[in-house]
Order: C-alpha cells, then sequence, then structure tokens
C-alpha cells in the first residue's frame, strides 16, 4: 500500500466498525487502540457492537469523537433488519466488521448497500487442529464454515486479514480469492504498555507479591482449549524447577478452567502455579515477568505474545504457522512442539539455566516489535488500505 494513501483526504471516509461486542479480547483491543491514530489521519469512526457487556473497553474511547451504538438484540439472524436500518441511519462509506457472528450479520444486513463492505479475518477458525476441541461440533463446525465461504465470496467487497498465515486459511478453507484480501498485521501501543525497565519489574512484582529473587514465568489468554494451558503446567512440572520459580497464568475463566484447577492440585503445584483469572493490568504482570510462554494451538495474529515482545521478554511459543511468521528460532525467541510437554520443559529449564540466552533473544523480540507492530505503522497501513479499497470501489 502506498504511504501516498494514508494521506490523500479527497475521499470521505467514514468506517462504521461491527463487532459481536467490545469485549475485553484481542480484536476489540486492537480496535480501541487504533482508533485514536486513524481519527489523527482524517479516517472518522463510529462503533456498533450487537450486545452490550457489562466487562468491556468502552470506557477507554472518547465517544464524543467515536460513538459507540448497541443494537442490543441476539446477535442471531432477527437482527439484521435492525442492523440495516442502523447503519442507513449512520450512513458510513465503509461497513468493517469483525468475528465470525458480526461478520455474517453485517453482510445480509448489507445487500445491495451503497457502501463498502470489508471483514476483518482474525483467526484460523477452519483447520483441522478446531476439531479435537471437545465442545466443537464437526457437523455445526462444517455448517458454519460452508455460510461463511458462500456469503464471503458472495456479499463482501473485500477482506482484511490480520496475518500471512490468516489469509493462506481463509484461500484454504473459505475459498476467498488473493485479490480479495489484504494483510495488514495489527500493532499495539507503546503508551498503553509503557517501557521495560529495572523499576519498574520492580514495582511491578512488589505490587504482585512476589520476591525479587523468584523467577516468573508468565502466559496470558483465556482458559480455553486453544490456549493449551494444560501443556505448560504439565511441563513445568515436568521441569520440577524448584521453589524459586513460579507460573503465572493471566486470563478470563473458560470451558477449561476447573479442568486446571484439577491438574495443578493433581500434580502438587498449587504453591508454584497461580491462575490469576482476568487482569486489567497485564502490562504491569509482563513488566514483572523473565520469561513468557504462548503455547497456543491456533491463533490469528497472537497479539499477547507481540505485547511480550514489546515488553523485551525472551518468549517460547508453540510451532504453528502463525507464531512462525513473527518468531525465527533461535533468534528472536524459541518454539517447541505444540502439544509436547516433554520439550517444552526441556527448553524451560535451559532457558532459564542461561541468562546470556535469554537477554539476546529479549533484544532480538523488542526488535521485532520496534520494526513491525507499532501502533502508528499499523494505523498508517489501515488508512492506506480504507482510502485505496474505497477507491477502487468507486471505480467499479
Amino acid at each position: 500500500m502506498s504511504s501516498s494513501a494514508a494521506n490523500d483526504t479527497s475521499l470521505r471516509v467514514t468506517v462504521t466498525f461491527v463487532l459481536d461486542a467490545l469485549w475485553v479480547g484481542g480484536a476489540e483491543r486492537s480496535l480501541v487502540e487504533v482508533i485514536p491514530a486513524l481519527t489523527e489521519l482524517g479516517i472518522s469512526s463510529e462503533i456498533v457492537c450487537l450486545k452490550h457487556r457489562d466487562e468491556n473497553l468502552e470506557h477507554l474511547l472518547d465517544q464524543d469523537a467515536t460513538p459507540v451504538h448497541h443494537l442490543d438484540g441476539s446477535g442471531t439472524w432477527r437482527d439484521r433488519r435492525r442492523l440495516r436500518e442502523l447503519l442507513e441511519k449512520l450512513s458510513p462509506t465503509i461497513v468493517h466488521s469483525s468475528l465470525t457472528t458480526a461478520n455474517l450479520l453485517t453482510r445480509f444486513a448489507s445487500v445491495r448497500a451503497p457502501f463498502l463492505v470489508i471483514n476483518s479475518l482474525t483467526n484460523t477458525s477452519y483447520e483441522p487442529v478446531r476439531l479435537a476441541d471437545p465442545r466443537i461440533r464437526r457437523s455445526r463446525l462444517r455448517a458454519v464454515q460452508a455460510l461463511d465461504a458462500v456469503t464471503g465470496r458472495l456479499l463482501v467487497d473485500h477482506f482484511h486479514a490480520v496475518s500471512e498465515e490468516v489469509a493462506r486459511s481463509a484461500r484454504r478453507h473459505l475459498r476467498i480469492p488473493a485479490s480479495k484480501i489484504t494483510v495488514v498485521e495489527r500493532g499495539r501501543s507503546r503508551e498503553r504498555l509503557g517501557l521495560p525497565g529495572g523499576q519498574r519489574r520492580r514495582s511491578a512484582r512488589a505490587a504482585l507479591g512476589h520476591a525479587r529473587e523468584e523467577f516468573l514465568i508468565v502466559t496470558t489468554g483465556r482458559h480455553e482449549y486453544q490456549k493449551n494451558h494444560a501443556t505448560l503446567i504439565e511441563a513445568f512440572g515436568r521441569a520440577a524447577l524448584g521453589p524459586r520459580v513460579k507460573l503465572l497464568i493471566a486470563g478470563r475463566r473458560g470451558a477449561s478452567t476447573t479442568s486446571l484447577q484439577s491438574q495443578i492440585q493433581n500434580l502438587g503445584l498449587a504453591e508454584s502455579v497461580q491462575l490469576l483469572g482476568h487482569r486489567d493490568d497485564v502490562p504491569e504482570l509482563l513488566a514483572a515477568a523473565d520469561v513468557f510462554v504462548f503455547p497456543s494451538l491456533y491463533e490469528g495474529l497472537p497479539g499477547a505474545l507481540v505485547e511480550a515482545m514489546a515488553m523485551r521478554l525472551p518468549c517460547i511459543v508453540s510451532d504453528i504457522p502463525p507464531h512462525r511468521d513473527i518468531i525465527e528460532h533461535g533468534h528472536n525467541g524459541l518454539v517447541v512442539a505444540p502439544r509436547s510437554a516433554a520439550d517444552l520443559a526441556d527448553t524451560l529449564t535451559r532457558l532459564i539455566g542461561s541468562e546470556d540466552e535469554r537477554q539476546m533473544l529479549a533484544n532480538a523480540a523488542l526488535s521485532t516489535f520496534e520494526e513491525r507492530f507499532r501502533l502508528e505503522r499499523y494505523a498508517r497501513e489501515m488508512a492506506s488500505f480504507y482510502r485505496e479499497r474505497l477507491a477502487a470501489h468507486h471505480r467499479a
């Protein structure tokens, strides 16, 4: 995308973002953080939430500049007419939705509408690994996939993919032409994260109740099959790292919470492993950490990993394509087999024992963040993307 497109103000660009809700997830966090930067680049925006959640990110927005509207429906087929009426009232030039429910509803609500319809592709939702999730029914997943594929090809003008692997997966499983997908990697706000440093590390540890001499392994992510916390806990137990090494797992409760609690008790790790639940202070948790581990089984663009790299942490990740798009093994992180507790245990033991390796990986991780994942870069590329797609839409 050309840099001049981001600064071209000849086109009126008003974007209405459609989401299930402004929940405390990665996609929602990315949107809330990038909107002020888009505003500075001349992109005005509003947000439509299909539902309202008490725990949300709306307080982080200037709603005079970016109003938030609530459909307050059920997020089902019956809400398409109400969404259509609201979009017609708002009269944007672009409607940009994210996540499956919002994407599908937006498509049906936008048939023959005058605005440009863009969907974000945020995850590798139809890869075979998902079928191993005990909560997933194969028949339902394949039905949603078929609906997603047909409506995506027919009712969406263009797709924004958050990573190259997400784009590849959409081409494979949804048969979306490469010409209809543009990859723009999401960024993270340095202002929100702050800078890592010794004094901040000490203060963050004191606030968390951990001593300076303890070694803290941290991961973040909701308690779901996708995040694969069970393998990390097993690896931690196998490694037998001693009483000064602690594992902190931050993330909201989910389908795996009860089994993770039982696993910790059964392995005798109650003194060493903490399930912290949802945290609003993740940057402070990262500032306190020594090593970040992200053992996910599938991802889109792993925002939690990006934040850990921004905080200059040595990272261990599972060997899945979205991680490989970011991590070069032995350079800016270490890669382990996704379900191998033995491999992860060996890697943890080695990394804990080598301060030189930790420093080398941490420095390279920070450089990767600065080069690829700064919020300002993301905003510029999205502004260019919107203007170029809108210009192409007008020419069509």
